[in-house]
């Protein structure tokens, strides 16, 4: 099992892919880097963007380019990455950390943290696009592209998406596919195709469902970000892009629900060094879950399975090594601030933390269901 390293090289129009052999880089031409061929058990998005407020790369760095969608420019900038995947120089990171899903070993005693929510306002990933004015409308080639190339099958599309002042996003009305997201920084409305009036507006913190996509995202005053989650249906999203106008709805399959999670139950455990909060599991968000993990520099999640459900995670803050596979597929990445990772089903995966700043993550079950083990570890003894 080989790491595949994904980069946007550029935005262009039509998207267009050049992919390198495994083991070396794969440049894509894509906003969204958490889909995967089906030959990789695991996709890692490294460096796949860079925040505007950060100082510019050199040229050798970079490859700017921009996409015009309804009057809107989308653009992002991609710096170099790192990746170290030969076999045999895996980290080994312990079992004996209260997240083990496969451990009976006694938890660990890494330093506890702070249980209050972080500001986000330096916090950013990656893989991003951006709408600095107008209306930017993610459907038909712009989606497809987004979601990655036909033969990519996770069910999952996460990024960032950097709005001007007054500007939009909007998503087509999709039966098999919905919208989620976490407002980063400044306050975005939620207008659902159907509604009238201003919305639902989100602030930092504040996440996001909408069943069956149809709704538009506008920044309010000043510019705003959120993470945008695209789930599909549990197909490959990248397969669905042909049916959109096929599968569009009359009447919308569930509610739009928003939540505060600095409301939600902080569910610690191991001792205050690990925090979860999940802003929607089966209830309101069936085909994924949306949370996120906290926990302290020197963390560890030890080696587990999940047997039927892929995990996504958006790194916000942190440094560590992640570690996939088994024996000669055994195979290791450096990942850091704005990383986005995905792991299929009946994956060997872990991560061990290397810094001195704590952990913070967006976390993604498609379908939900191992996100309840929070409530379990923060019930524990």
């Amino acid at each position: 099992m080989h790491f595949a390293l994904l980069r946007p090289s550029s935005l262009g129009h039509p998207f267009e892919r050049r992919q390198q052999p495994i083991v070396r880089v794969c440049w894509v031409r894509m906003r969204s880097l958490s889909v995967l061929p089906p030959a990789l058990a695991v996709a890692i998005a490294l460096g796949c963007g860079r925040d505007p407020r950060v100082a510019s790369p050199t040229a050798s760095e970079t490859e700017p380019s921009s996409v015009t969608a309804a009057g809107a420019t989308q653009s992002t900038n991609a710096p170099r990455a790192d990746v170290d995947a030969a076999a045999g120089t895996a980290a080994v990171v312990g079992t004996s950390s209260p997240l083990a899903v496969t451990s009976n070993a006694a938890p660990a005693a890494p330093a506890p943290i702070d249980a209050r929510l972080p500001s986000l306002e330096t916090l950013a990933l990656t893989t991003k696009a951006s709408c600095p004015a107008k209306t930017c409308r993610l459907e038909g080639s712009l989606l497809e592209a987004l979601l990655g190339a036909p033969e990519s099958r996770s069910p999952v599309g996460i990024w960032e998406e950097d709005l001007g002042a007054g500007a939009a996003v909007s998503f087509a009305r999709r039966a098999e596919m919905d919208v989620l997201g976490l407002a980063l920084a400044g306050t975005v409305a939620v207008v659902a195709d159907e509604g009238k009036g201003a919305g639902i507006e989100l602030a930092p913190w504040h996440a996001f469902v909408a069943p069956g996509a149809g709704i538009t995202l506008r920044a309010q005053a000043r510019p705003a970000r959120v993470v945008l989650i695209v789930v599909s249906a549990g197909e490959a999203l990248a397969a669905k892009g042909a049916a959109a106008k096929a599968s569009a709805w009359t009447a919308r399959p569930a509610p739009i629900t928003a939540i505060d999670l600095a409301d939600a139950p902080d569910l610690a455990f191991g001792k205050g060094a690990y925090h979860a909060r999940i802003a929607f599991g089966v209830e309101a968000s069936p085909r994924a879950s949306l949370g996120i993990l906290r926990m302290s520099p020197d963390g560890v999640v030890p080696p587990h399975v999940h047997e039927k459900e892929w995990e996504h995670m958006a790194i916000l803050q942190g440094e560590g090594d992640f570690t996939q596979g088994v024996g000669e597929g055994e195979h290791t990445l450096r990942a850091s601030d704005g990383v986005i990772f995905s792991v299929p089903p009946a994956t060997r995966h872990q991560w061990r933390s290397t810094g001195s700043r704590p952990f913070l993550g967006i976390q993604v079950y498609t379908p939900p269901g191992p996100e309840q083990r929070f409530k379990k570890l923060a019930a524990g003894p």
